[in-house]
């Protein structure tokens, strides 16, 4: 059977988790993983117990997620391996959108489903991405040394200022990676893509045959930045299977506040509907119940 299976990692805020988990089709497959390290959702809470009767909604929290660390990337994997090992035993064909616990739907799941199962989208791969001549000074830094700081969150000032010193370190000692996981060009983009089970297969399969490709990972900073873009970029894996199926475009519509994704708000809203119209399908990152509810009345 043809489905869509949406991977998701979630953080906080319970209701906004439940509320686009409701959006997706019972035929559909989600995968949840909660960060460990999450106060405001728990495992045994009774919303999360209740999702998982359907039968079609699955949930886990393996991992701790430390922000600038390749914790993030793991627990992505993990799902990833859990929907195509899925989809193997049930003799599915699916495929993957990664979404967080705070991202709404600009399509309906049916739509979505239609979309990606009966056009020639079932095929592509959804990413914008940057060339490695297009990086600013400061995304080179995130990888031309060696990240020492896997389980520890860079948005505590004392490992920021430690991790700059031990760079500035190995700068001084001659120090300087010119590739990253064995691939000389290097690529970046929005850590969440959309793409075929059978593309999700192949990266699997690669990782664990090429374990350097993680070990070099897990000493980047901001990893998630650079995983899927490289590897599915490069011509050499896969030999170039996937490149030609690459779409350089954003199926999540976000609004940029510095180097970040700000929050939406009711003052977007003509921004949102211009965006569902052009195609993107999620909309990221929305914490606001009014405004999730005014996107599915007036889009959805």
């Amino acid at each position: 059977m043809k489905r869509q299976a949406y991977l998701i990692t979630a953080y906080k805020d319970i209701k906004a988790l439940e509320d686009l988990i409701s959006k997706v089709s019972p035929l559909d497959k989600i995968y949840v993983h909660i960060d460990r390290r999450s106060k405001e959702i728990k495992m045994a809470d009774p919303i999360l117990l209740r999702l998982s009767e359907s039968g079609n909604c699955h949930f886990f929290s393996k991992y701790r997620i430390t922000w600038g660390s390749y914790t993030h990337v793991e627990a992505m994997l993990f799902l990833m391996e859990k929907a195509v090992s899925d989809a193997k035993d049930n003799g599915d064909e699916i495929y993957i959108h990664m979404l967080t616990g705070e991202d709404v739907f600009l399509a309906s799941s049916e739509m979505i489903h239609e979309r990606f199962t009966k056009t020639d989208d079932k095929d592509k791969i959804y990413l914008d991405y940057f060339e490695e001549k297009d990086f600013s000074p400061e995304v080179v830094k995130r990888y031309d040394t060696y990240f020492m700081f896997k389980d520890r969150n860079l948005r505590n000032p004392f490992v920021w200022h430690l991790k700059n010193l031990v760079r500035l370190c190995q700068k001084a000692a001659g120090v300087k990676r010119t590739s990253l996981g064995g691939f000389d060009k290097v690529y970046k983009g929005l850590f969440y893509v959309s793409m075929p089970g059978e593309c999700a297969a192949d990266i699997i399969d690669y990782l664990s045959t090429h374990p350097g490709y993680e070990d070099d990972m897990k000493k980047t900073e901001l990893p998630e930045e650079f995983f899927f873009h490289t590897l599915l970029l490069n011509d050499v894996f896969e030999n170039g299977k996937w490149k030609d199926k690459i779409v350089k475009k954003e199926l999540r519509f976000m609004k940029w506040e510095g180097a970040s994704p700000k929050y939406l708000s009711a003052g977007d809203m003509e921004d949102i509907k211009k965006a569902a119209d052009e195609g993107y399908i999620f909309a990221r990152k929305v914490n606001d119940d009014h405004l999730r509810k005014e996107i599915e009345k007036v889009i959805l």
